[in-house]
């Protein structure tokens, strides 16, 4: 499935340019600009050595941050990411999802929430069972730095039989949501091609 990508101009930070991708909307977008604005401002202030200034530079990154939040609250509450996101899942998984959704974004990052349902008895081991995916850009290629492990039965201490029902989540930093103007799907992947990316 490709996203649509379209370059705007928004009205709110000097002009920021913004894609807008077919599944996150603008946040991405929001993310890598607001970003790279306060760790400047940030830089620039541990450098300074005059206290007047420092103050000054200290309450302007207070200030980008708080437009920060505010434009992705804004941008949420104009176009709300409620459908659920594409993903490919290997058809021999032990965990089918059934559906990924977006469940809090702000300025650290963004959370989704992932369903499962089992189609098979899962004995007890008492080991974790994860989910390791990465996110894929429209060009098909792995997106860099948005590799993630899902953990779904942190603290399950009985077998889990086939046709239960559970929730997983999943949290991109910051960091990797700046390389996400392009996404396109999920891609879920086994604990050895997780463990060499």
């Amino acid at each position: 499935m490709a996203t649509v990508s379209v370059l705007l101009m928004t009205s709110c930070g000097g002009g920021m340019k913004s894609s807008k991708n077919e599944f996150l909307g603008e946040i991405p977008s929001i993310q890598k600009y607001y970003h790279a604005r306060v760790d400047e401002k940030s830089k620039e202030l541990k450098a300074c050595t005059d206290i007047n200034k420092a103050f000054k530079l200290d309450k302007e990154e207070q200030q980008l941050e708080q437009e920060w939040e505010t434009k992705i609250a804004d941008c949420m509450k104009a176009n709300p990411l409620t459908a659920g996101l594409p993903f490919d899942q290997p058809k021999d998984r032990l965990f089918p999802v059934t559906k990924i959704a977006v469940s809090l974004v702000n300025r650290h990052g963004f959370q989704i929430k992932l369903s499962i349902k089992f189609d098979k008895d899962i004995k007890f081991e008492y080991k974790d069972l994860c989910l390791y995916y990465v996110a894929v850009g429209k060009d098909g290629k792995d997106i860099p730095g948005t590799k993630l492990q899902s953990f779904i039965n942190q603290g399950q201490m009985q077998d889990i039989k086939a046709g239960t029902e559970t929730e997983a989540t999943g949290c991109w930093t910051i960091n990797a949501l700046n390389n996400m103007e392009d996404f396109a799907k999920i891609r879920f992947v086994s604990k050895d091609e997780f463990d060499k990316m």
